[in-house]
C-alpha cells in the first residue's frame, strides 16, 4: 500500500509541475519538431520517450525526459522521473518502450554493480532498434597522463581561484602529486585530497606500489574497492569506478547489447544525439563514447 502511494503521489507531482505526458512546456528549437517526428512518430515523442539519465538541472527539450535523484546533491526541479542508481531498483519504465537513452559522466559515481543493473534495465526498457550512449571518463587517458606526468587531463582553472583549505578540499589539487590527483579521477574517497574524516586514504608510495604489483585492472578495482557506498551515498559527486573501452564492451555485451561500438563527440548514429547543444559536448578531451543498438 505504501508503495502504491508513493507512486500516486510521483505521478501526482508530475502532473503538477506540468511534466508528464509531454506536458513539458520547453519550446521546441526551430525544425526539432518536425524531425523528431519524421524519425519516431508522434507518440513517441508526445510521451517523451528519450531518456537522459542523470541529465542535471540545465538540460531541458520538450521530446525528452529528465531521469535523476529527487534528494541531495543532485536533486533539481527538472527532474521528470526519479531513479537512484546505487538503489539498484528497475528502471521505472515499461519494458521495449524507449528510443534512446543517454547518459553522460554518470557512471563514474556508481558501483559496477549498479552500471551493469543500469545497463541490464537500459536493454530491458529500449525498443527493438533503440539507441543507449554512454559517455564516461577513460582512466586510459588518465592513466597516461599520470605515467607521463602531464598535467593537462587533471587540471581546473576553478582550483586556482579558491583559497584552500576549503569545506571539501585540504588543498590544491592542481599543486598535489600525481598520484593524488590519479586517484581523484576514479577512486576520490580514497585520495588525500578530500576533508572528510573516516575515510582511509590511499599514500601515494601505496598507490605506486599497487600499480607497479597488479595488472593495471586489478589495481584500479583494489583502489575502488577502498571506497565504501555510505560514503559514495553522503558525497556523490565524488567518482567511485572507472572505465576504459573493454569494460564498457564486456558489461554492454553482458546486458545483451550485442554489438557495441565506440564513437565520438557528436558521432552518434541517432541523427538527434548530434545535436552539440544538448549532448556530448561536455568535457570531449577525457571522454570515452561508447553506444549500442538493441
Amino acid at each position: 500500500m505504501l508503495s502504491r502511494l508513493k507512486k500516486l503521489a510521483s505521478k501526482v507531482k508530475s502532473v503538477l509541475r506540468g511534466k508528464g505526458h509531454g506536458g513539458n512546456s520547453v519550446a521546441w528549437p526551430p525544425g526539432d519538431k518536425a524531425r523528431y517526428l519524421e524519425l519516431f512518430g508522434a507518440e513517441s515523442v508526445d510521451r517523451r520517450r528519450f531518456y537522459n539519465v542523470g541529465a542535471g538541472g540545465n538540460f531541458r527539450h520538450p521530446a525528452w525526459t529528465s531521469v535523476g535523484m529527487e534528494s541531495g546533491k543532485y536533486a533539481h526541479p527538472n527532474v521528470d522521473l526519479a531513479w537512484n542508481l546505487l538503489d539498484l531498483t528497475p528502471m521505472p519504465l515499461k519494458s521495449r518502450t524507449a528510443e534512446i537513452i543517454y547518459t553522460s559522466y554518470t557512471l563514474e559515481h556508481v558501483t559496477d554493480q549498479a552500471v551493469q543493473n543500469f545497463l541490464d534495465e537500459a536493454h530491458r526498457v529500449l525498443r527493438t532498434g533503440g539507441i543507449l550512449r554512454v559517455i564516461v571518463p577513460d582512466i586510459e587517458i588518465y592513466y597516461a597522463a599520470y605515467q607521463a606526468k602531464d598535467a593537462t587531463p587533471f587540471y581546473k582553472p576553478k582550483h586556482d581561484r579558491m583559497e584552500f583549505p576549503t569545506e571539501k578540499l585540504n588543498s590544491n589539487p592542481n599543486q598535489a602529486s600525481f598520484e593524488q590527483r590519479f586517484l581523484w579521477t576514479f577512486a576520490t574517497a580514497t585520495s588525500e585530497l578530500h576533508t572528510s574524516p573516516g575515510v582511509e586514504r590511499i599514500s601515494d608510495a601505496e598507490l605506486r606500489q599497487v600499480l607497479a604489483e597488479m595488472p593495471l585492472e586489478q589495481a584500479l578495482d583494489y583502489c575502488t574497492s577502498r571506497c565504501s557506498i555510505e560514503f559514495q551515498r553522503a558525497h556523490p559527486e565524488y567518482h567511485i569506478n572507472w572505465f576504459h573501452a573493454a569494460k564498457l564492451t564486456r558489461m554492454l555485451r553482458a546486458a545483451g547489447f550485442t554489438e557495441p561500438y565506440r564513437s565520438a563527440m557528436g558521432q552518434s548514429r541517432s541523427p538527434v544525439l548530434r545535436d552539440l547543444a544538448l549532448f556530448d559536448s561536455r568535457r570531449p578531451e577525457i571522454g570515452l563514447y561508447m553506444e549500442a543498438v538493441k
